[in-house]
């Protein structure tokens, strides 16, 4: 299923949650949108899945799902039946929809034989789903009995027994341990490719959202501000508050980044001195490199040890910024040079 929507805005009461939204979803590919609570993600997914009805502006959705093929959403907490075991909630779906086609049918309500037949149709369907999603153990189960990450795949195994043209997941981590996420991430992204179920979810989990995602929506202040591919929307951020949501970024103005060197092309300088206070470039923590040198023109500060990385305050011109390093050879005082690799070039007008 193909997504587009035009100019898509919501608000509540005085509050405008959704403004002038513009989103093409490809058919088949795995979409995450992120950004800071209360910014609209949510209402953004629930006015696709129809809980919610925008203000204005249009989704239009390739191919028509009014067949048998819906649109499914996965709620954070789950919304599993308590009272019903894993094989009888993973059928729901599925019993459900018998239902409604065998009302628009000739009724069979005396022919036993089909009706076990048609039951144990579910049930075999169920089961398949719940061994491919590592669940088979567990149909006997209550939802009571489960964890929460055995519930989520309960949930997700629900939605996609329906073959679901569209799935929509709110906050899929937001009741799962720390050391769950990212293996579940990494399950919803294989589960979701092998059934190549077009999938949106929304999310402000960014490790999980980059190992699963496509492509990564950045959603601030009600609007969409950058759509792209994870590596691309990470390395070059359409601006500094893009950048700063996906991670700590450096804003280096022109008479400072003049003292760096640049390990491909740097950028143009500007056109005079007096322009050069509308002049910056953006760099990553990742993407500035310190080389050990007694002339060098900026200074280490502090460091700080991360596990997997050592942070590193550096102070160049009586600015401070932040780098990372896998090694940890520089101590507080050492001077240094920077090296810089990957940049967004920003201009802003001299005011």
């Amino acid at each position: 299923m193909e997504i587009s929507i035009r100019n898509l805005n919501k608000a509540f009461g005085d509050r405008q949650v959704l403004a002038n939204v513009d989103l093409d979803i490809r058919g088949g590919e795995f979409i995450s949108i992120i950004g800071p609570s209360g910014v609209g993600k949510t209402t953004l997914l629930n006015i696709i899945a129809g809980i919610a009805d925008a203000d204005g502006g249009s989704i239009g959705l390739k191919p028509d799902p009014a067949s048998w093929e819906p649109i499914i959403m996965v709620f954070q907490d789950f919304l599993l039946f308590p009272h019903l075991n894993v094989r009888r909630n993973i059928a729901y779906g599925l019993q459900n929809r018998v239902n409604f086609r065998r009302a628009f049918t000739i009724p069979d309500e005396q022919d036993l034989p089909a009706r076990k037949e048609r039951q144990g149709m579910i049930f075999r369907r169920s089961e398949e789903y719940a061994a491919h999603f590592d669940i088979g153990d567990l149909l006997h189960k209550y939802p009571a009995q489960l964890s929460a990450g055995q519930k989520q795949r309960v949930a997700l195994a629900r939605a996609m027994v329906l073959n679901p043209a569209l799935l929509l997941l709110d906050e899929p981590f937001a009741n799962l341990d720390p050391s769950l996420k990212m293996e579940t991430a990494r399950f919803i992204r294989r589960i979701q490719g092998e059934y190549g179920v077009t999938t949106m979810a929304v999310t402000h989990d960014l490790p999980e959202a980059f190992a699963m995602s496509d492509r990564i929506g950045v959603m601030l202040d009600g609007s969409i501000r950058q759509l792209d591919d994870v590596e691309r929307i990470y390395r070059f951020p359409a601006d500094e508050q893009v950048g700063a949501f996906l991670g700590p970024v450096n804003l280096l103005p022109a008479a400072s980044w003049n003292r760096c060197r640049f390990s491909g092309e740097p950028p143009a300088p500007p056109p005079d001195e007096s322009a050069a206070d509308g002049h910056s470039i953006l760099v990553r923590a990742e993407s500035i490199g310190l080389e050990a040198d007694p002339r060098g023109p900026a200074s280490v500060l502090r460091r700080r040890f991360r596990g997997t990385l050592v942070e590193f305050d550096v102070e160049l011109d009586g600015a401070e910024y932040t780098v990372f390093r896998l090694d940890s050879d520089l101590d507080p005082g050492a001077r240094v040079g920077i090296r810089i690799k990957d940049y967004v070039y920003l201009h802003k007008e001299n005011s």
